[in-house]
Parts: C-alpha cells; sequence; structure tokens
C-alpha cells in the first residue's frame, strides 16, 4: 500500500501520513482505530506492553460508538387493519432476503399501548421500524404518527407510512410530522411487492439504526 492509498482510506493529507510515520504528530484514537481497521489488526498491536480486554473494548463500543452490521434482523412493527394488505406485506416481507421478524397490531390504540408499555411485554421486542398505515380505527394513522414523534422514549423509531392515499396535501402533512417515507399501495403486485422489499432490504443494510431498548 503506498502512502497515497493510506492516506486516502485515512483522509488525511500525504504530509501529514508521514508525520504519524515519523512520530512528529501524535496519533489519535480515531486515526489508529481507522489504521486497525485498515491493516486488520487489534488495537494491541499499537502498544507495546498493552493487554487489549476485548470484553471492555465491547462494553465501550456499545455504549460510545456506532456498531455497524450489514444484513442485520430488524423488527418490525406492522399496523395495518386490512386483513388482506396485512398478509400481502406479510408475505412480501418474508419473501424478502433480508432477515426480519414481524409483528402486527390492527388499531391505533393498541398500536400505541404496545409501543409504550414495550418493555413489560415478551410478545415483541423492541421494533426498529415501524410501517403504519393511515385508515386504522380508534387512534387514525395520523394521530399515532404524531404520538409516536412526541414521546422521547420512541421518537427515534422511523415510521414508514404505506397507504392507499394518492392526496398530495396528505402526503406532505406526514412529512412534517416526521414520518421517514411514504409509499402508495399499488395494484399491481409486482411493483408493490418491490416497494416492500427494497423498504426492508434500505433498512437492515444501507442504514444504521438506532436499536433502542
Amino acid at each position: 500500500m503506498t502512502l497515497s492509498d493510506l492516506a486516502q482510506k485515512l483522509e488525511v493529507s500525504i504530509p501529514q501520513v508521514e508525520k504519524y510515520e515519523q512520530g512528529v504528530n501524535r496519533t489519535s484514537v480515531e486515526i489508529l482505530y481507522k489504521l486497525g481497521q485498515i491493516f486488520k489488526v487489534s488495537p494491541d498491536f499499537f502498544f507495546q506492553d498493552f493487554t487489549y480486554d476485548t470484553q471492555l473494548s465491547a462494553k465501550f463500543v456499545d455504549s460510545e460508538t456506532i456498531s455497524i452490521k450489514g444484513d442485520a434482523e430488524i423488527n418490525i412493527l406492522l399496523i395495518e387493519d386490512n386483513p388482506a394488505d396485512e398478509f400481502i406485506i406479510r408475505k412480501f416481507i418474508k419473501e424478502c432476503p433480508n432477515p426480519s421478524n414481524i409483528f402486527t397490531v390492527h388499531d391505533g390504540q393498541q398500536a400505541l399501548e404496545l409501543l409504550r408499555n414495550q418493555p413489560h411485554t415478551s410478545q415483541f421486542t423492541h421494533p426498529d421500524i415501524i410501517i403504519l398505515d393511515l385508515n386504522i380505527p380508534k387512534r387514525d394513522g395520523h394521530t399515532v404518527l404524531k404520538e409516536i414523534k412526541r414521546d422521547p422514549r420512541i421518537q427515534a423509531i422511523p415510521v414508514i407510512i404505506v397507504t392507499n392515499s394518492l392526496k398530495r396535501e396528505e402526503m406532505i402533512e406526514v412529512y412534517r410530522r416526521y414520518a421517514s417515507g411514504y409509499i402508495c399501495k399499488s395494484s399491481d403486485l409486482d411493483l408493490f411487492k418491490s416497494q416492500i422489499q427494497s423498504l426492508i432490504h434500505y433498512w437492515s443494510f444501507a442504514v444504521v439504526l438506532p436499536r433502542l431498548i
């Protein structure tokens, strides 16, 4: 690997790499971490007489840094009252190559109770994403979205609207209420399948989720 290659990977200049090499400049923890990733070595490689405690490191990483795991299994809360739509969405998600767990509730009140009392239930672990239909009974989707985003305990969970509505004003309104996406249910099942599976792939592979507990 050339100095130019290393500088590019570290996102610093070539003279800066030379100063690190010569000991002119202090090497930050961030740079050491990047070097370890680049050369695939553990942190003790850079320190003489240093014993690397993997358990301590794991605790530090869990609490202080982002854990990046591609294709992780995600927990999905589906809020949908239409049995046919629920069946189709669950089928498409199950056929998706990205692993997931799905739990369904059928009205807004049930959804909010589950989310707010989730630590006390054994039925479903904390959802990584919520798929929300707008036209649901007891508490409609607009109210559910509003209540989720005003509650500090659950407001970081991404909420994706999947609805039959084609109203532009309604779409703009849910984005103003911090929805993370808006999908119109298509009558073309192949298109709808592609939309749902692209959604799951995006949230399980392309992004880092909060993983709230």
